[in-house]
């Protein structure tokens, strides 16, 4: 009967790890203190302008938000996205409800509301705003509209001869 090999040191090592799982480092959000809001402190937070166009409720918000969550819902400083309301991208899907919510009289009446979402965790919300230097531009139109290249190829798929 053949002899078992050893196992190294170098691949019970590795079979360590493996059990052990992947390490998270999880970044905390900044925690309020007697006195001072950590989303009200320049450093901590950056403002996300969304431009809605079309639509029952049209306007600007403006999300401010930690720069934690920021990252994490994978937006970029100084990018602007365009996007239909039916076809939203990780980012704005997380404000959707926001969206779904706003209504005419948020608009008309400046509100500014704080909220708390899932993912990104304390934002203000700040209806018919818009600021100068946004970090990202997220604009939402009311329906998709097909180029005329496209138009041309569906007029062409389905003309009947």
């Amino acid at each position: 009967m053949p002899s078992r090999t050893k196992k190294s040191k170098a691949w019970k090592k590795l079979c360590k790890a493996t059990r052990n799982g992947p390490r998270k480092v999880v970044l905390r959000n900044p925690r309020m203190t007697k006195d001072t809001d950590p989303l009200e402190v320049a450093d901590l937070t950056r403002k996300v302008q969304i431009r809605i166009s079309g639509g029952y409720c049209k306007g600007n918000l403006v999300i401010v938000m930690f720069n934690q969550s920021f990252a994490k819902i994978g937006l970029r400083q100084g990018k602007t996205y365009s996007m239909s309301r039916n076809k939203l991208t990780m980012a704005a899907k997380v404000f959707q409800s926001v969206l779904k919510s706003a209504t005419h009289n948020h608009f008309v009446m400046n509100r500014i509301i704080e909220k708390r979402f899932t993912k990104t965790g304390r934002c203000y919300i700040m209806f018919n705003k818009e600021i100068e230097k946004p970090d990202a531009v997220i604009n939402i139109c009311a329906k998709y509209k097909p180029s005329a290249h496209t138009q041309e190829k569906i007029q062409k798929l389905f003309q009947h001869s």
